[in-house]
């Protein structure tokens, strides 16, 4: 295989080589680690190499990899999503679904490119489920995301995974924990709503993120021992959290029993996912018993 401009390790290059060489070509892919970029250009290139008609592959020579390189190659889609979010839908799914039926227009396989595949939600993963079980011989499906551990196992099931390198701790660890910070702030504020409807969105997004969900536990920890100490001492200076408004209106609308009982439910909820108890269950308990110790 032609491994110039890549910077894949040895041991990816080796399961390239022998993949190619055998013709056993995974018709599900997950690839993982590392960050966005990396993945994408792994994804170009095990693409193009699919694609290429040349012998060493890819050679960057031919009608089809320069399809590829210009984005244009009719047997090669990428999904990328819509919105804020960037997550891709049941509805590109749906179409997915249907257009892996259509025969390839000039390549003997048809390659299909999930990007942020982390990000779609379980009806979009169920969706899919069934094309990466039972597709046809010329389709290659390729799920771009952080970690596979935040696809549903019936989805890692069926797929063979690549990990771009070592991920890249640091980056994605500062990425979550600004996340986190934002998200505890928003679920802290939620308890105190009228309606459980604001908890419960918020609540959502960790659904499938048990690495987010731990940090937010943390960070909204913080954020109530500091409406405690505010409640009691009245002054500013004691609060470490990074938004003292939320702080003071908590301090303001729960009394220091109702919060002690709150930092006692984190608690509770950090332990049970410490030991793998099922997110969805645990995010509806910690949704029940935040609102319940809030007076909610």
């Amino acid at each position: 295989m032609n491994f110039s401009n890549t910077c894949f390790d040895e041991k990816l290059k080796t399961r390239l080589e022998n993949g190619f060489s055998s013709g056993r070509i995974p018709h599900a892919i997950i690839i993982e680690g590392s960050d966005e970029k990396s993945r994408r250009e792994f994804a170009s290139f095990f693409a193009k190499a699919l694609l290429c008609k040349g012998e060493e592959k890819p050679c960057m020579q031919c009608n089809s990899c320069k399809k590829s390189e210009s984005k244009s190659h009719p047997d090669y889609k990428v999904y990328e999503g819509k919105g804020k979010t960037s997550a891709v839908n049941i509805d590109d799914i749906r179409e997915l679904r249907n257009d892996i039926y259509v025969v390839p227009n000039e390549s003997d396989y048809k390659i299909y490119l999930v990007c942020n595949a982390h990000k779609m939600n379980e009806y979009a993963q169920n969706a899919i489920l069934k094309s990466l079980e039972e597709p046809p011989k010329y389709v290659v499906i390729m799920l771009e995301c952080e970690d596979k551990s935040q696809l549903l196992e019936t989805v890692r099931s069926r797929a063979t995974s690549f990990r771009i390198g070592e991920a890249t701790e640091n980056d994605i660890s500062q990425k979550k924990i600004d996340e986190s910070k934002e998200l505890s702030l928003k679920i802290a504020t939620a308890i105190i709503e009228p309606s459980e409807a604001p908890l419960m969105s918020v609540l959502g997004k960790l659904e499938k993120d048990k690495q987010l969900l731990q940090l937010c536990i943390a960070e909204m920890t913080v954020v109530v021992r500091d409406a405690v100490v505010y409640n009691k001492t009245n002054e500013e200076k004691n609060i470490i959290s990074n938004d003292k408004e939320c702080v003071k209106i908590l301090a303001q609308r729960l009394n220091v029993s109702q919060m002690f009982k709150i930092i006692e439910t984190l608690n509770g909820i950090e332990q049970d996912l410490e030991r793998n108890a099922n997110n969805s269950l645990l995010l509806s308990r910690m949704c029940y018993l935040l609102r319940k110790n809030a007076g909610r």
